[in-house]
């Protein structure tokens, strides 16, 4: 199982695509989030790929530096992207003068008979490799901020650095309720993701073994 959580991480917010769900006999505003240049260390890359995913995934040289492994050059763009959809039961992003922005799940998750909208839902994740071992993320988030001051909040924000801050995230597997968060396109998929679905594996399931090959 994967899993991310940040705590105020900085990344920079690019330009916001709009979808209209709908919800009941009313048409609702969603806005997907394209966030990219998050840092994670050791600890959050491995929570996020599997154990051991960061020593396989870097060199630790003499002097004690660490440098993406050789094998990221032969990557067309030197970077890996995770197929997985995650959902989160809540996320807060931090904007310009402090001003914060809360989106929680509606239902109980664990409660396969009620009705669960996540408070977001995350996509699109891709990871790049960078010298002294942090990873850069990017990824989709996509929220409901509904129509208002939120919603003008979040325009504003546009190409500008914001705080992120991540709950309990876990894979999307569960029906959700009516008026779920509708997820961007899919991008095309890169060699390692298109051989994966041929073996019905997950490009997350291939960084686990990826990871657990270059261990042993």
């Amino acid at each position: 199982m994967i899993t991310l959580e940040l705590d105020d991480a900085q990344g920079l917010l690019r330009k916001i695509s709009n979808n209209l769900l709908n919800c009941g006999e009313e048409k609702v505003p969603a806005f997907t989030l394209p966030i990219e240049g998050i840092s994670l260390d050791a600890e959050a890359l491995d929570a996020l790929c599997g154990k051991y995913t960061h020593r396989s995934w870097f060199d630790k040289k003499r002097d004690g530096a660490y440098h993406p492994m050789p094998w990221w050059e032969a990557r067309e763009k030197r970077d890996f992207h995770l197929s997985a959809e995650l959902e989160c039961d809540e996320v807060t992003l931090t904007l310009a003068a402090g001003k914060k922005i809360t989106f929680e799940a509606e239902g109980d998750h664990d409660d396969e008979d009620e009705p669960y909208t996540p408070g977001a839902k995350i996509s699109h994740l891709v990871l790049t490799p960078q010298p002294g071992g942090t990873m850069l993320l990017a990824f989709h988030l996509t929220v409901r901020p509904g129509i208002g001051k939120e919603n003008l909040a979040l325009q504003e924000a546009q190409f500008h650095h914001i705080g992120i801050t991540i709950e309990e995230t876990r894979e999307s597997k569960r029906k959700a309720a009516q008026g779920s968060l509708a997820l961007a396109p899919a991008e095309p998929e890169g060699e390692a993701e298109t051989a994966a679905r041929g073996r019905g594996k997950s490009s997350a399931d291939v960084a686990r073994e990826m990871a657990s090959r270059q261990a042993h």
